[in-house]
């Protein structure tokens, strides 16, 4: 059983040169992908114009749909149903990691609401710090990419749903931003029993395997497509962390040449 996104065949190809509607110019990436028993093709495309990573990010969401999409599909061939639904808000009072460019690129979507929401949102991400902080967990959840084992952040990250804290975009059981929500979230689906959400444990949550976690990626990647130690934050803490970044500016560089060194990142992964 191949548990692993299997790019041998046409992996990365060189990348083409088509024109968006408007005649930009376009690097476009053709792979085909395989996950056990499921094939999808996918191409990803991108502008030759200079971004920074919060620029690559939209690319890269599209990307992960398609992993998450192929992963859905193998799990349904082996006959094991997806249980996550809207209304079912269970798994947005986890602790949700975000990477440095995730994080600037929401803070710039609550900026970009009207007034009301974003007053309202604002607030909740101020009541989440201040209920972390009761806990006792704030300062552990600032460092928690840099906890070394895996045991270890679990333990935390059960903590943290124990204090039941919604995650600030969630509304109505569902999440408000779903289109621009974190890669993590992309990658989150079950097939236990939705009730089994409402009191994770280590033995009764079953997720869907992915045949490759771009957010694992992400938090590696540079812009010279150098692999890094892993580098997040919890989400809670993205509109403080874009605060304190400022106006900093982030490496540019031309589209088409980000997305190539993130599929060469992605497609080199250790193990």
């Amino acid at each position: 059983m191949n548990e692993h996104l299997d790019t041998r065949s046409g992996a990365i190809r060189p990348p083409k040169r088509p024109v968006s509607a408007d005649g930009e110019p376009l690097a476009e990436f053709r792979l085909n992908l395989s996950f056990g028993g499921s094939r999808r093709a996918v191409a990803i495309r991108a502008t030759m114009k200079p971004l920074d990573q919060t620029g690559l990010l939209p690319i890269l969401q599209q990307f992960d749909n398609e992993v998450v999409a192929l992963a859905e599909e193998e799990s349904a061939r082996k006959g094991k149903k997806i249980s996550c639904c809207a209304g079912c808000g269970a798994c947005c009072r986890q602790l949700v990691p975000v990477a440095a460019a995730e994080a600037r690129r929401l803070a710039a979507l609550v900026e970009s609401l009207e007034e009301l929401r974003r007053s309202t949102i604002k607030r909740r991400f101020a009541d989440a710090l201040t209920a972390y902080e009761r806990a006792g967990l704030l300062d552990r959840m600032a460092t928690a990419d840099q906890i070394p084992d895996e045991a270890t952040r679990g333990e935390l990250g059960l903590a943290v749903f124990h204090v039941g804290v919604p995650c600030p975009f969630l509304e109505n059981e569902s999440c408000g931003i779903y289109p621009d929500r974190p890669l993590a979230c992309r990658e989150f689906l079950v097939t236990s029993p939705a009730e089994n959400c409402r009191s994770p444990g280590p033995d009764n949550i079953e997720r869907v395997p992915l045949p490759a976690a771009l957010s694992e990626t992400f938090y590696r990647f540079s812009a010279t497509g150098e692999r890094q130690p892993a580098r997040w934050m919890p989400l809670v803490l993205a509109l403080r962390y874009a605060e304190e970044a400022g106006a900093e500016p982030l490496p540019r560089q031309p589209g088409g040449e980000f997305v190539q060194k993130f599929l060469g990142q992605l497609a080199n992964k250790p193990g």
